[in-house]
């Protein structure tokens, strides 16, 4: 009696383990998509470019010349680096995380830019956040007084 007690208790155990193992999913979470469609270098659509929802051209002629050398470099470490040119309100380099609770949501520091990330695949993204216009040319804008929406697509170059 007590052999078969001990042989059910094995087996119960053994078919414990391998229930357990097939509840593992080989599939990566959206947080993990989103970090590996991100990390990558990213140039700018020029023509993308908005500011309170008006084109840059509009507001700024020589826009093209400024923003087409732009690059936005997000490594997997945790590091950003801008170069060619810079964005209002972002420093030149400094770390990135996803937001745990919504992928959708990127951090920038220095300065604690909150960066909304949509469409995020390997070729193009579109990125939005908010900046700063005391003493930019941005604050005549409608609205934009003391802070200013800019939109834009990026897409891997």
């Amino acid at each position: 009696m007590k052999k078969n007690a001990l042989k059910l208790f094995a087996l119960l155990l053994v078919s414990l383990f391998v229930m357990q193992g097939c509840n593992k999913s080989s599939d990566p979470s959206p947080a993990d998509v989103v970090k590996t469609n991100l990390v990558r270098t990213w140039r700018l659509d020029v023509s993308s470019i908005t500011v309170q929802g008006i084109p840059i051209a509009s507001i700024l002629p020589t826009a093209t010349q400024i923003y087409t050398p732009l690059r936005l470099t997000i490594s997997e470490n945790g590091t950003y680096v801008i170069t060619g040119a810079t964005l209002a309100g972002v420093a030149p380099s400094g770390t990135w995380a996803l937001d745990p609770a919504n992928s959708a949501k990127m951090t920038l520091n220095p300065g604690n830019v909150i960066a909304d990330i949509t469409n995020v695949t390997t070729t193009s993204m579109k990125l939005g956040y908010s900046f700063p216009t005391a003493g930019t040319a941005f604050a005549a804008l409608p609205g934009a007084s003391v802070s200013a929406a800019v939109g834009a697509t990026l897409v891997s170059p």
